[in-house]
C-alpha cells in the first residue's frame, strides 16, 4: 500500500515509496431562510415535521441583488444549498455539491477539489463570479483556482447560486452568473467532529466550533484530507492529494452596528495526472490561498455597508515532479536517464523545459453602499475599489528578479498591476401585481478602459403561487493575466485581447405551493469578443483569442416535491437544462467555449428505510459537444466526449447527536472524461461518522 507523507521544510509536497504493509447575496443586508428551489433538495428526518409545519414559501426572502425580494418576485433563477442539504446529500466536496445544480458545469480534474472549474448555463469557468460573504474573490491569475476557497466544506451554511448574467449587480465578471459561498457564526456554542475513510487510501478529518463571549460570537472550522490516489495503469498513478484548510469567522454585534471578521488559509499539492499536458502524466502541483476580510454594517434608516478583503494566492507548478525526477546539473533525471534538459534562460526544442512554474497573485477590494428606501421604491448606489497583481517566471512583464517563498530555486522575474473601479446605481419599483427593476454599473480599467452594462426586468405575479418575468442584462469579463501572456510549449497567449460582451435575455416562470417548487426558463445569450483558447488544426498551438460571436441559446426546467412527513418516500426532482451555442466556424477546436454541456439531466429523491435510518439517491446524465486531446502511440488525438450516467448513493443512520454513513460515488463504475484526457474516478466507497454536541 502506498503511504503519503507531506515536507513543509521546503515546500508542501509528496514523498511516497511502497512498503509491505453570506452574502451579496448575504452582504446586501438580505436572508434566506429556505433552499427549495435545490433541485436536489434532501430534508434531514429530524427537522421535517417542524419546517413542514412553519414555513411560508410566498415570503422567502432572497438576497442575491442588491435590493431585498421575495423569491416569488425576482426576476432571475436564484438556487440556494443550505448546510441541510450538505449534509444529507451523497457528497464530501464543493465541487460534488456543485454538479447536483442543473445549470452549472463542473469539470474536475481529478476528485475531491483537487481542482475543479465551474461554469453556468454553457459559458467558461472564467465567467462565473465566485464570493465569499459577498466578497468577490475570483483569481486573477487563471479561473482554475476561482474554486480554491480557504474554506473548509464545515464552516458552509449555505451557496447561492444566481443564474444568469449579473453586470449590474456586480460590474465585470459576472459573465453568465455567480455563486456566493455563506458562512455563518450561530448564536450557540456548538460542537462538530466527523470523520472518513475509504478506498483508495482516502482519509479525511473535520471540527467546527462556534463559542462567544458575549456580543462577540465566533466560528472556526478546519480540515484535513488525503488520498493514495485512483489511476493504477501502465505504472501511472499521479493522482494523489493532501490538503489542509482552516477558516475563522467573527461576529460582534453592537446597538448601531455590526461588525464581521474573517479569515482563512487553504494548502493543497497533489498529482496533476496530465492536467494541463496529456504528453506528460508526473505533473505536479501545490497551491496555498489566505484570504482575509472585515465588513460593518450601518443599522440606518437606509443602511450603509462596508466592507474591505485581502486575499493571496500562492500557485507553483512541476511538469516534472521532483519526488519522481531529480535535479542532476542542468537535466531532470529518472531512473538514470536523461529526461529533459534544464538550463534557465535557455528556451529552445533541445532545451524546451525551462523550469517550473511560480505564479503569486494579491487581490485587495473595498466596497461601500447604500439602500434608500423611499415611496417610489428601493434604490441602491454604491461603490467599488479592487487591485490585482501577479509576481511570475511566465506570466507579466519584465521587471526586478524576486525570491520566490517556500523555494530555494524560484524566482520572481515579471509582474503585472491592475486596478478596477466600479460604480453601480439600480432601482426597484412595486405597482400591484408588477415588479420593475433597472440598473446600471460602469466599470473602469486603465488597460481596458471604461465599459457600462446596464440590464432590466419586469415580473408579474399571476398569483400568489405563480410569476412569471423577463429580463434582458448586458455583462462584461475582463481577460486573465494567463489570457493576455502564457505562452509554452502548446499554448500562446494575447496580449492584445479585449474584454468580452454579452447581452442576455431570458422569459422564466416559478410555481410555488406547499411542498412543490417549479421553475421553467428560456434564454438567449449573445457574445461578442468571446475569449477561447482554440486552434485550427491539431498540431497548432493553442491561442487566446477573440470571437467575434457567439450566441447559446438554453432552456432549464425543475421540478421538486416534498412528501408529507408521514410519507417514505421524502423528496423527489427532477431537472433538465438544454444548451446549444451556433459557433463561428466548422474547423475551429475549442479548449472551453465550444465544448459545453449540450444536455444535462438530474433525478434525486431521498427516503426513509426504518425510522432513523435513510438513503439518498442522485442520477445525474451529461452529454457534451466538442473534442479533447489525448497523447497516445507518441502523438496527440482529438476524442470526442461521450455521454454518461452517474448514479451516486448515501446510507445513513442520524439521530441527534450521531450519524453513522456510507456512500458510494459513481456507483455502476463508469468510465468517462469531464475535461482533457483526464479519466475521473470510477466507483469510490466510503464510510463515516460525525458527532453533534449542541449548546454546550
Amino acid at each position: 500500500m502506498k503511504t503519503i507523507s507531506v515536507f513543509f521544510s521546503r515546500y508542501f509536497v509528496f514523498k511516497q515509496w511502497t512498503n509491505a504493509a453570506y452574502g451579496v447575496f448575504n452582504s446586501l443586508g438580505l436572508q434566506i431562510r429556505i433552499a427549495i428551489l435545490l433541485p436536489v433538495y434532501v430534508m434531514a428526518w429530524q427537522n421535517t415535521t417542524a419546517q413542514t409545519d412553519t414555513l411560508n414559501l410566498d415570503k422567502i426572502e432572497v438576497n442575491s441583488l442588491r435590493t431585498q425580494k421575495e423569491l416569488m418576485s425576482t426576476a432571475q433563477v436564484i438556487r440556494v444549498i443550505t448546510s441541510q442539504d450538505i449534509e444529507e446529500l451523497p457528497v464530501t466536496s464543493i465541487s460534488d455539491i456543485l454538479e447536483l445544480t442543473v445549470s452549472a458545469d463542473i469539470r474536475q480534474r481529478g476528485a475531491q477539489d483537487i481542482q475543479a472549474d465551474v461554469s453556468l448555463r454553457g459559458g467558461s469557468f472564467e465567467q462565473v463570479l465566485i464570493l465569499l460573504n459577498g466578497q468577490k474573490i475570483n483569481d486573477s491569475q487563471t479561473g482554475h483556482h476561482n474554486l480554491n476557497l480557504p474554506v473548509p466544506l464545515e464552516a458552509i451554511e449555505r451557496i447561492e447560486i444566481l443564474e444568469g448574467p449579473g453586470g449590474r449587480e456586480f460590474g465585470a465578471n459576472s459573465y453568465t452568473g455567480a455563486i456566493n459561498f455563506i458562512t455563518k457564526v450561530d448564536k450557540f456554542n456548538k460542537l462538530k467532529i466527523s470523520t472518513l475513510y475509504g478506498q483508495n487510501g482516502r482519509y479525511a478529518a473535520a471540527s467546527a466550533i462556534h463559542f462567544g463571549v458575549g456580543k462577540f460570537r465566533n466560528m472556526l472550522a478546519g480540515n484535513f484530507a488525503q488520498s493514495d490516489g485512483y489511476l493504477f495503469k501502465n505504472e501511472v498513478n499521479n493522482t494523489d492529494y493532501e490538503k489542509f484548510s482552516i477558516f475563522w469567522h467573527g461576529n460582534y454585534e453592537l446597538k448601531s452596528v455590526n461588525l464581521q471578521f474573517q479569515a482563512g488559509y487553504s494548502d493543497k499539492a497533489f498529482g496533476a495526472n496530465g492536467f494541463y499536458s496529456p504528453k506528460y502524466p508526473w505533473q505536479f502541483e501545490h497551491i496555498r490561498t489566505s484570504f482575509g476580510a472585515f465588513s460593518s454594517d450601518f443599522k440606518l434608516k437606509h443602511p450603509i455597508k462596508l466592507s474591505a478583503f485581502a486575499r493571496q494566492n500562492n500557485d507553483y507548478f512541476e511538469l516534472f515532479r521532483e519526488d519522481r525526477y531529480s535535479r542532476n546539473g542542468s537535466y531532470f533525471i529518472f531512473q538514470d536517464t536523461d529526461t529533459a534538459k534544464f538550463s534557465s534562460g535557455i528556451y529552445e526544442a533541445w532545451n524546451y523545459y525551462k523550469g517550473h512554474n511560480y505564479h503569486q497573485t494579491n487581490t485587495y477590494g473595498i466596497e461601500l453602499k447604500q439602500n434608500f428606501h423611499t415611496n417610489i421604491g428601493i434604490t441602491s448606489v454604491g461603490f467599488e475599489y479592487r487591485f490585482d497583481r501577479i509576481l511570475s517566471n511566465v506570466l507579466g512583464e519584465a521587471s526586478d528578479t524576486v525570491t520566490v517563498p517556500f523555494d530555494e530555486y524560484g524566482m520572481f522575474t515579471k509582474r503585472k498591476l491592475r486596478t478596477n473601479y466600479t460604480a453601480y446605481l439600480q432601482h426597484t419599483y412595486n405597482l400591484q401585481k408588477f415588479r420593475f427593476s433597472v440598473g446600471l454599473a460602469a466599470t473602469s480599467n486603465l488597460e481596458f478602459g471604461l465599459h457600462h452594462t446596464a440590464g432590466a426586468d419586469v415580473l408579474y405575479k399571476i398569483s400568489p403561487k405563480i410569476s412569471t418575468y423577463i429580463s434582458a442584462n448586458q455583462a462584461i469579463r475582463l481577460p486573465t493575466f494567463t489570457d493576455l501572456y502564457y505562452s509554452g510549449p502548446s499554448n500562446i497567449g494575447n496580449p492584445d485581447l479585449e474584454p468580452e460582451e454579452s447581452l442576455a435575455f431570458e422569459i422564466g416562470t416559478k410555481y410555488r405551493n406547499k411542498g412543490t417548487s417549479a421553475n421553467f426558463v428560456v434564454y438567449n445569450r449573445l457574445g461578442t469578443n468571446t475569449i477561447d483558447w482554440g486552434r485550427i488544426s491539431e498540431t497548432d498551438k493553442w491561442q487566446s483569442m477573440n470571437l467575434a460571436k457567439l450566441t447559446t441559446y438554453g432552456i432549464e426546467t425543475n421540478l421538486s416535491h416534498r412528501f408529507e412527513k408521514k410519507s417514505i418516500l421524502r423528496t423527489i426532482s427532477v431537472s433538465y437544462a438544454f444548451i446549444y451555442t451556433d459557433k463561428q466556424s466548422q474547423n475551429y477546436y475549442s479548449n472551453y467555449s465550444l465544448d459545453y454541456l449540450k444536455h444535462k439531466a438530474i433525478f434525486a429523491c431521498s427516503h426513509q428505510i426504518w425510522e432513523n435510518f435513510g438513503a439518498s439517491w442522485n442520477l445525474r446524465y451529461e452529454n457534451r459537444e466538442g473534442t479533447y486531446t489525448q497523447y497516445l502511440n507518441l502523438k496527440y488525438e482529438e476524442s470526442e466526449y461521450q455521454p454518461f450516467i452517474l448514479t451516486d448513493l448515501k446510507l445513513f443512520w442520524k439521530n441527534a447527536h450521531v450519524e453513522l454513513y456510507a456512500e458510494a460515488t459513481n456507483l455502476t463504475n463508469v468510465q468517462y472524461f469531464e475535461i482533457g484526457g483526464v479519466q475521473m474516478p470510477g466507483r469510490w466507497i466510503t464510510g463515516g461518522v460525525k458527532l453533534f454536541l449542541s449548546k454546550l
